[in-house]
């Protein structure tokens, strides 16, 4: 009896824990808790679900950044703009945002830029529109949501200073009409 007593409760007991919280890892469930507190290998084998579980939340956050992130601009993308404007629609609805609004940006020739001079030029012209749209917006998340759209949602101080930023963009646009490349 004494031996049946004490597997039940230093290893039949922490091992059925184990699972428990292993399965409720493998659902998805990452708050799963693997506080065994024993120094032996049961406790061995808690601390490494731990360490897995760290890893595999480090692993999933990266993931999920890069399913978020354009990989040519590094801005969000289009992944990103729906799951924004859900966020964006939920503090509408509860009043934590009474005003914001939406630029649209379309490229313009880069069809022509990339059968005339290559895609490689193409995409150098997205990527130097797209740091510019971010320089003038800096404070305003931007999302590329297309080939050669872009979004920016404007909140705060970019939503007030709208019309001056618009100004920046076109004379930075102007300015770069003359140049002896497109991109």
């Amino acid at each position: 009896t004494a031996i049946t007593i004490f597997f039940a409760r230093s290893i039949t007991k922490p091992l059925k824990k184990l699972t428990e919280e292993a399965k409720k890892m493998i659902t998805g469930d990452m708050n799963a808790e693997f506080n065994i507190p024993q120094n032996d290998e049961i406790g061995d084998l808690a601390k490494s679900f731990t360490a897995a579980k760290l890893h595999i939340s480090q692993y999933m956050k990266q993931m999920q950044g890069l399913a978020y992130r354009d990989p040519l601009t590094g801005v969000r993308n289009k992944m990103a703009y729906d799951k924004y404007l859900i966020e964006l629609n939920s503090k509408i609805e509860s009043g934590e945002i009474t005003t914001y609004g939406i630029v649209v940006l379309d490229l313009n020739n880069l069809k022509e830029i990339n059968d005339t001079y290559g895609h490689d030029n193409g995409n150098a012209y997205l990527i130097n529109s797209c740091k510019l749209i971010c320089q003038v917006f800096m404070h305003s998340p931007v999302f590329r949501i297309g080939g050669d759209e872009f979004v920016v949602i404007l909140t705060g101080d970019d939503l007030k200073n709208h019309d001056e930023l618009l100004k920046k963009l076109k004379d930075s646009q102007e300015h770069t009409k003359n140049a002896p490349f497109p991109w």
